[in-house]
């Protein structure tokens, strides 16, 4: 529990820090400083920055998922509140976007987000374990595509709305995919 503590303690730190420096110019001393923390307890959590800035991105992305599948009523309510959560952090995003490296990690977390919860629900729907080659094509083509959305959307300054980028990628989802995403709240 500590473990995860100081860990959180040290991503809010980057983010903080994010917000007016570049990662290039962040040092261990000052997310440590930050966020209270010694150099050797950083060193017990993370190698360097850059392990902490792709452990950030993960749990930062993992959030907003799991925030905005508790908070929502429907399947398109959750991918329009993933987008509102990512633009209520758009310092965050803008910050982590700008790297290349980055970007393809943001990009590649959300193709697998994506891709478990279509599994899943598949899985879910017709009670086996077997999902056909059609149906994982279907869920990687759609998962890549979404995940294009969401970064094309933040690399541009997401200056479009998130009730735009939720329909368009809702309505992009296949129907052979779709059909399967009857999200039901877990409260």
């Amino acid at each position: 529990m500590l473990k995860t503590y100081t860990k959180r303690l040290m991503v809010e730190a980057l983010k903080s820090l994010l917000a007016s420096k570049t990662l290039d110019k962040i040092t261990i001393r000052d997310i440590t400083e930050k966020c209270g923390a010694s150099k050797q307890t950083f060193y017990n959590h993370f190698q360097d920055k850059y392990e902490l800035f792709y452990y950030a991105v993960e749990k930062v992305l993992q959030e907003n998922l799991d925030n905005s599948f508790q908070n929502s009523n429907s399947f398109e309510e959750v991918i329009l509140n993933y987008y509102r959560t990512i633009e209520s952090d758009r310092t965050f995003y803008k910050a982590f976007i700008r790297d290349v490296t980055a970007r393809e990690h943001i990009n590649n977390c959300i193709v697998e987000y994506a891709g478990s919860f279509f599994r899943n629900q598949i899985v879910d729907a017709i009670s086996q374990e077997g999902i056909t080659e059609e149906q994982e094509l279907a869920i990687r083509f759609t998962s890549v595509g979404l995940a294009e959305l969401v970064v094309d959307w933040i690399r541009s300054g997401m200056t479009r709305s998130p009730e735009l980028q939720a329909k368009v990628s809702y309505t992009c989802i296949p129907e052979s995919l779709k059909k399967y995403c009857v999200y039901h709240n877990k409260d």
